[in-house]
């Protein structure tokens, strides 16, 4: 932990202890939050791994399979070293939709 953690961390426990209350979140906001997370960690389905600087893992353009495909303004192919063929470039996270 770096100093400037430790003073911080020093700054809320001695705030709470006390009675100050300004840094430190309501029961009642905390309950609140989880009725909101809760279900989604209990009902949403895995993330996929996938590669930093790709737009995301394959399973991905299921997502936007119904509304068309992602427009990706880099360059169509690129090819692929031993397999002779040409295969899509990888999706860029900036040029993702919004």
């Amino acid at each position: 932990m770096q100093a400037n953690e430790e003073a911080s961390y020093e700054r809320l426990l001695g705030d709470a202890m006390a009675g100050d209350g300004a840094l430190l979140t309501r029961e009642d906001a905390v309950e609140a939050a989880w009725t909101v997370v809760d279900p989604v960690l209990a009902h949403h389905p895995r993330a996929h791994p996938y590669q930093p600087g790709t737009w995301g893992p394959t399973q991905a353009d299921k997502l936007i399979a119904s509304h068309g495909r992602w427009h990706n303004p880099a360059p169509a192919t690129k090819s692929v070293e031993g397999g002779g063929g040409e295969e899509p470039a990888a999706r860029s996270p900036a040029n993702r939709p919004r």
